[in-house]
């Protein structure tokens, strides 16, 4: 209590200290200024012009921030599907032959799945997936028949 006291005496004794006498021109040439004090030396400010339309310039939108070194592009995530593909191929094609077994297609539609927060895919479900993904029946799932079924 004593602490607000002393504060409210505080502040009332600084808003007091902070008035300043300013002069004010006088409205006919031939009489003299006459001194005004105002609270805190607050002068009226002057109301904003809005903009005229017909001057005003377009903001500029940012551009987004583009990799300069070699090391950052690499960095950089992919982010359409042809890109994601390319870039985890050798992760899944794993006796590298340029396509995917079953086994490997299972491993990497079950990884994107439970990354993706869903539960890991039935059997069925991935019976069902490998024969759609492989759109030429040959067994094996190419790099682009995965782009084409991850696409879809």
């Amino acid at each position: 209590m004593i602490k607000q006291a002393l504060f409210g005496l505080l502040l009332a004794g600084s808003t007091a200290a902070v008035a300043q006498t300013t002069t004010q021109p006088a409205t006919d040439p031939l009489s003299p200024a006459v001194p005004t004090t105002t609270p805190s030396g607050t002068v009226p400010a002057t109301p904003a012009q809005p903009a005229d339309p017909a001057t005003a310039t377009p903001a500029t939108p940012a551009t987004p921030a583009t990799p300069t070194t070699q090391a950052e592009v690499e960095a950089t995530p992919p982010t359409d599907t042809a890109g994601i593909v390319a870039a985890d191929w050798s992760k899944y094609d794993t006796n590298g032959n340029k396509s995917l077994s079953r086994t490997e297609f299972t491993k990497w539609v079950t990884t994107l799945q439970t990354a993706a927060g869903q539960k890991a895919p039935t059997s069925a479900y991935l019976t069902g997936a490998f024969r759609t993904a492989d759109a030429d029946k040959s067994g094996t799932v190419s790099e682009t028949e995965l782009v084409k079924f991850l696409g879809s």
